[in-house]
């Protein structure tokens, strides 16, 4: 979260005494968690998008007051608008779900002929474990990071593979798979559609070609456990990832200062 000690060089006729230390820990601090708290104002009146939009503008000002040390500015600056982020997706995602109609003993297909539903209960639904299938990619880039999809389908019992897949469980790692439960299980509606051009569109269509199965033209897609489990693991989620920056900041400022005290010394 630092930036290089060029940028957080201390102006020639400034001493960095203890004082110095608390006001830019505080300042820090400011900056980081300044930024969720006016994107949360924002989408009081805002949708997501104008929030984040607008709060990124709102960087500019904010990290003037960490001018003695602009590059740390900088930095703690898109640590707060990740963080921003990070709570209004979680609010948006846990409000639509609560929002959508909750369907409770449903079978796979009057589930995936209700696609108002946000949250799912089913009867007898059958995971199909030995068609489940990975597909793993490479964002783009120097620092680009590995992501995963793992799709397997979700049926009726009397399905055959010559019907097609009304509706696929969807996970982004194998150890949520080894959680999948069959019969009466439940789950949420998967947060982002199977578009054309998709990795998750790549992943269904992977695992028709390696299993020859068809999937019905816009499949249900489920993120398999208790939607209130769910619900809560999100805030949970959210909780912990707040002070995570702001440890990490005092932790590398402290050693900064230090650093530099001794070598002055």
């Amino acid at each position: 979260m630092m930036g290089e000690e060029a940028l957080l060089e201390t102006p020639p006729g400034r001493k960095t005494g203890d004082s110095g230390y608390w006001r830019t820990l505080v300042r820090g601090t400011m900056v980081l968690y300044s930024l969720p708290a006016l994107a949360l104002l924002l989408h009081q009146m805002l949708p997501l998008g104008p929030s984040l939009g607008l709060t990124l503008l709102a960087c500019l000002p904010v990290v003037f007051l960490m001018r003695e040390h602009a590059g740390a500015g900088f930095l703690l600056s898109l640590s707060g608008l990740a963080l921003a982020g990070l709570i209004l997706m979680t609010i948006d995602e846990n409000q639509a779900i609560a929002d959508a109609p909750r369907l409770i003993d449903v079978t796979v297909k009057e589930a995936s002929l209700a696609p108002q539903a946000g949250s799912y209960y089913f009867k007898d639904a059958i995971i199909w474990r030995d068609k489940l299938t990975e597909h793993r990619y490479r964002s783009k880039g120097k620092n680009g990071t590995t992501t995963y999809y793992y799709v397997a389908p979700l049926t009726d019992p009397g399905w055959s593979p010559e019907q097609p897949v009304r509706a696929w469980v969807v996970a982004s790692s194998h150890i949520s798979t080894k959680r999948w439960s069959q019969g009466k299980v439940s789950g949420v509606r998967w947060a982002t559609p199977a578009d054309p051009g998709t990795e998750l569109r790549v992943a269904l269509d992977k695992a028709q070609r390696i299993h020859d199965l068809t999937s019905a033209p816009e499949p249900l897609l489920i993120k398999m456990g208790d939607p209130d489990a769910l619900s809560v693991a999100r805030w949970n989620r959210m909780w912990s990832a707040l002070p995570v920056p702001l440890v990490l900041w005092s932790l590398g400022w402290t050693v900064w200062w230090v650093w530099r005290r001794i070598k002055a010394s």
